[in-house]
């Protein structure tokens, strides 16, 4: 049978004839075989039983999505979109799957720019010659977690600034409202809404790293990841011919490795800076230079570990 339609409603209104009823219910039977038989494949029109209805009715019923309470229960099968697609489609746990770790986009700056939350995700890669500025977004327009990659290629140094009262904290615990990003180096950021922002990794941390401490003042230090410390000062106003003793900023944690010293009042002298001992803490100089109670100074610069 071709093409099968339904009974016209002007055949079956009133009163119809015993005939035109039985025609009328005969195409109602044609059309809904028809249909059957298109969902059971192999089922010849006019040969369908109940239990041909009922294997349509199981099929379509094991193709349907499960709704309890407003959440799906039953799987959902999804086209994976294409690798960095980016619209508005529904993502498969296949397409996420190949998208971990990735960033969203490369972002080329080259002048002072006020980043959004839109920017979250992204790579930003800080090119020029010249200093600038680029703000963070603000930390309560993102999501805790996200991230903001920086690396340079720029000549000078890049200062990221945060917003409002938002903080950055790095090393160890250190709050802070900008960081330099010099040429080649790197950070990354994670967003926590509760302050700001938390370095995570890069090397613009290294000065805020404990391997890298170090105190840059007139008697000051460097430590080193190695473990070597550097530190260095001034013992000024001595009387010479007597024991003057100098401590360091900080201790040596193992050894003081050499000690070396520098007058520094301009003055031509035969006498001798001699080290007469150190420790850890500290180390004592006898001057030899006369005459005896001649006021000096000098410099030191010690190695240790």
């Amino acid at each position: 049978m071709a093409n099968p339609t339904l009974p016209k409603q002007d055949d079956l209104v009133g009163n119809p004839t015993a005939g035109t009823f039985k025609t009328a219910l005969g195409q109602f039977f044609d059309y809904v075989s028809g249909l059957v038989a298109g969902m059971i494949p192999n089922t010849p029109v006019g040969n369908i039983t109940a239990t041909d209805v009922q294997s349509a009715i199981n099929e379509l019923d094991s193709k349907k999505v499960n709704v309890a309470g407003g959440t799906v229960t039953g799987d959902i099968n999804g086209v994976t979109a294409a690798q960095f697609d980016n619209s508005s489609r529904l993502a498969t746990t296949a397409f996420v799957q190949r998208a971990l770790g990735n960033s969203q986009a490369i972002y080329n700056l080259s002048a002072a720019t006020t980043l959004t939350a839109a920017d979250v995700g992204k790579t930003i890669v800080l090119n020029g010659s010249s200093t600038y500025t680029v703000k963070l977004p603000a930390a309560v327009t993102c999501a805790n977690g996200s991230n903001l990659e920086f690396c340079s290629t720029n000549g000078a140094s890049v200062t990221i600034q945060v917003q409002s009262t938002d903080s950055i904290v790095c090393g160890q615990g250190t709050y802070v409202t900008s960081m330099l990003v010099q040429g080649g180096d790197s950070l990354k950021l994670c967003c926590n809404t509760s302050y700001g922002w938390q370095v995570v990794a890069g090397s613009s941390e290294l000065p805020y790293s404990a391997l890298f401490g170090a105190s840059l003042a007139g008697n000051g230090f460097q430590k080193l990841p190695s473990g070597l410390i550097l530190q260095w000062g001034m013992i000024g106003a001595y009387q010479s011919q007597n024991n003057v003793t100098a401590s360091f900023p900080i201790a040596f944690p193992n050894e003081t490795l050499s000690i070396m010293t520098q007058r520094t009042d301009n003055v031509a002298s035969t006498g001798t800076v001699i080290i007469a001992g150190w420790t850890k803490t500290s180390f004592t100089i006898y001057d030899t230079a006369g005459p005896a109670g001649d006021q000096n100074a000098i410099f030191w610069f010690a190695i240790g570990h």
